[in-house]
């Protein structure tokens, strides 16, 4: 039942990881939270440039609200330097400096589908691991997909992107939402 494998690459290789796109994926030293590896896409030609790994689609909970969470970082691709994005770009296409996301991509009949689940949701740091994440039920269209897909794109460019802690999970949101205490 597990719907993310090798999501913190501490097996030490990149299996389960793919490109999605142009690039190529890669195993690299240190970490989020001080962990030996993490997985990066790197030679990437355009933002739509990433990672993906496969949803086994007998794993899927109907009804269920799930959390999507991942540690990411963006490193020049001379690997000199950390580099930055603004969260408040994520989705303009024309921005040079938009921050990756973390969308479902869907495949049935020829047809393919993307939808954004997660994001960035604080002020970047360059000097550190962030955190990307989101909230979401699974559509009827993605759960009926012929292939399913977590895909970790949108990112500048003219960055590597570095995943550590890829996770999905289910949650639990009571019936009543409190609003004031």
């Amino acid at each position: 039942n597990k719907l993310i494998w090798n999501g913190d690459a501490e097996d030490g290789n990149i299996g389960y990881w793919d490109p999605f796109g142009d690039g190529k994926v890669g195993l690299e030293t240190g970490g989020a939270k001080g962990s030996q590896f993490a997985i990066s896409s790197s030679g990437r030609n355009s933002p739509e440039d990433g990672l993906r790994q496969s949803i086994d689609l007998e794993c899927l909970k109907g009804g269920e609200i799930y959390r999507m969470t991942a540690k990411i970082r963006l490193r020049s691709i001379d690997g000199e330097s950390w580099l930055t994005c603004d969260v408040a770009t994520t989705n303009d296409y024309a921005s040079p400096e938009r921050c990756p996301q973390i969308s479902l991509y869907t495949e049935k009949d020829g047809t393919y589908q993307e939808r954004a689940v997660a994001s960035v949701t604080q002020k970047f740091n360059p000097d550190q691991w962030n955190e990307i994440s989101g909230y979401f039920a699974f559509l009827p269209s993605e759960v009926n997909a012929e292939n399913l897909y977590v895909v970790i794109n949108k990112g500048r460019d003219d960055a590597d992107i570095l995943v550590d802690d890829l996770k999905l999970t289910t949650v639990n949101i009571d019936n009543e939402v409190q609003a004031y205490e």
